[in-house]
């Protein structure tokens, strides 16, 4: 009985995977972008199915993912939009609350321009606590100064611009649309796209004979617990 339950274990940490990373762009660095623009925008969406990992292939639609980290291409001429942003992830353009509201970065980046020349950029890194994802559903990221919790007072949530970076399909992958207000109702026209890189653990559907493995330690488990 008690092996079972070990073996159950293991099967369900068998299902661990290395940590992948999704890119919009072929670019490493982003003020390489042959066909780049800048901006100061409210937002982004995308889809991870979609996107590139290293080898040129992307991941299965309707995966599980968990979100480690998103680094995004910041323009980093002019001088405008914000510093200190939440990057904020939403699962419907329009609407922006606890409905809708999927997750939110555990640290800040700085999104504002620093006044360099045109087509400068830099990548900023937002770290996320394991967020779990779907490859095959559209999410919409928005910034904010707010940390989000359990008490937020949504209609206090301001939704301010970060300056982007942005490319078109032959810097990589055309994904998503570059959102121009706060309400996420007008998009750069031109089919620009966000550069941004995902650094992911993908779930792998685990092979018949490891899940009947999983379900049998499980099962023993309960057997165990109801004889207690």
């Amino acid at each position: 009985m008690k092996c079972l339950c070990i073996l159950g274990i293991l099967a369900s940490l068998a299902t661990a995977q290395a940590a992948t990373i999704l890119s919009t762009t072929t670019k490493d660095d982003p003020s390489t972008l042959t066909s780049g623009g800048y901006g100061a925008y409210y937002g982004f969406s995308f889809d991870l199915d979609h996107m590139l990992v290293s080898s040129g292939s992307g991941i299965a639609q309707n995966s599980t993912v968990y979100l480690q980290s998103l680094d995004i291409a910041k323009a980093t001429n002019r001088a405008d939009a914000n510093n200190g942003l939440y990057v904020t992830i939403f699962s419907s353009a329009t609407t922006k609350n606890g409905t809708t509201f999927v997750g939110q970065s555990t640290t800040t980046i700085d999104m504002a321009g620093e006044g360099a020349a045109d087509g400068s950029a830099s990548w900023q890194s937002a770290s996320f606590n394991n967020l779990e994802l779907n490859s095959g559903v559209t999410y919409y990221v928005a910034f904010t100064t707010v940390q989000i919790t359990d008490d937020t007072a949504w209609d206090g949530v301001n939704f301010v611009t970060a300056r982007l970076r942005i490319g078109k399909e032959a810097d990589g992958v055309a994904i998503g649309d570059v959102y121009t207000n706060a309400g996420f109702t007008s998009i750069q026209s031109g089919d620009w796209a966000p550069s941004f890189k995902a650094e992911v653990t993908v779930a792998p559907i685990p092979e018949p004979a490891t899940a009947s493995l999983g379900i049998l330690g499980l099962a023993a488990l309960l057997m165990r617990r109801r004889r207690a």
